[in-house]
């Protein structure tokens, strides 16, 4: 409530018809260093972690399956403004006859802010439709793209930083456009002050094919 902090009490399992935050989450969610088991979830814990919101001391855990779809398909959040500390990934993403796709445990689009002391044990696999026009996809082991806006749209943010993260999990990308064992796609040019990625190394296999890796 209010500018408050909401702390998980206990280890819980989401169904895979979970309902999550569509709304801009702007509050502190401490996982108390607890699990989420997501059962086949079909997306993230949150739409939108806004520029207040701080996500920390979580680990999650199960598998995410996604389908054709323009969405992203992720873990924790679609838009990331805010700051992503101290949490582990260990949800497995599977992505199939996947069309304009971006995969990846922590955010879809990091438009701003701190994802920092961060994990991904998970092993993220995604196949594109090649029967379709457009079946590009970006796949990270930490986020799917790096999009500096504002929430508003604007395309200003002051900072994006990737500090001290890790990436163990499998990064499979069959058919699409970028996989990376961090950031699957790395922005188009825009005004912004800085974009740091910092002490992240990658230690997962990463497979692509009919395009280039990077």
């Amino acid at each position: 409530v209010g500018n408050g902090t909401v702390t998980l009490g206990a280890d819980i399992t989401l169904p895979g018809d979970f309902t999550r935050v569509d709304n801009t989450f702007n509050y502190t969610f401490d996982g108390n260093h607890k699990t989420i088991t997501i059962d086949g979830g079909k997306h993230a814990l949150f739409f939108t972690l806004g520029y207040n919101s701080v996500i920390k001391n979580l680990t999650t855990a199960g598998s995410i399956v996604g389908g054709s779809s323009a969405d992203g398909v992720t873990v924790f959040a679609n838009g990331l403004y805010g700051t992503i500390q101290d949490c582990t990934n260990d949800a497995d993403i599977t992505v199939s006859k996947a069309m304009n796709i971006a995969a990846a445990p922590f955010a879809k689009a990091m438009n701003h802010g701190v994802i920092s002391n961060c994990v991904n044990n998970g092993d993220i696999t995604v196949t594109c439709d090649a029967t379709a026009a457009n079946y590009n996809a970006y796949v990270g082991g930490i986020v799917a793209r790096v999009n500096p806006s504002g929430v508003d749209g604007s395309l200003t943010a002051p900072a994006i930083h990737i500090v001290n993260c890790t990436n163990n999990g499998a990064v499979s990308n069959d058919g699409g456009q970028c996989v990376a064992g961090i950031v699957g796609w790395p922005g188009q040019e825009k005004p912004i002050t800085d974009i740091m990625t910092k002490n992240c190394p990658n230690k997962g296999n990463i497979t692509i094919r009919n395009e280039i890796a990077m």
